[in-house]
């Protein structure tokens, strides 16, 4: 599973990779979606690692708050994402952007879903691909907004 998630960023022109989370939580019903995306650029220019989280409770409106920018530094360890504030890796997902602080571990995973057929993932051959590394994962952990 591992092997599914560390950036495959090559400095290519026009390069989109993306890294997100869905969740709900059970007994709340809140959902969750965690997005991390690394652009660069059509032509010169910074590689641009940015991304949001949006919070969707069953009772009131969503909210969403952004984090990252240019000139990111690539992640460090196993971390596939990272900016300031905020970290991503197969384990866990940490970080800080506005009103919204989460700490979610994730666990099991089950096996890779490929939207596409495996081989545009593999070969990067066409100009989008997609994947579900980890369909049946559980998160668990703290996620708090405002106080």
């Amino acid at each position: 599973m591992n092997s599914l998630y560390p950036p495959r960023m090559t400095g290519r022109p026009g390069r989109l990779e993306v890294w997100y989370a869905t969740l709900t939580d059970p007994r709340t019903g809140t959902g969750v979606w965690i997005h991390h995306e690394v652009a660069a650029p059509r032509h010169d220019g910074p590689v641009r690692a940015h991304g949001w989280i949006s919070v969707f409770p069953p009772d009131g409106p969503p909210v969403t708050e952004r984090f990252g920018g240019p000139d990111a530094p690539p992640p460090q360890g196993e971390a596939y994402f990272e900016v300031p504030g905020v970290r991503a890796t197969p384990r866990l997902l940490e970080g800080t952007a506005g009103a919204i602080t989460w700490r979610l571990t994730v666990t099991g995973g089950g096996e890779p879903l490929y939207t596409f057929p495996r081989w545009s993932w593999e070969h990067e051959l066409l100009p989008a691909s997609q994947i579900v590394p980890a369909p049946d994962a559980v998160f668990e952990g703290e996620l708090v907004v405002g106080e």
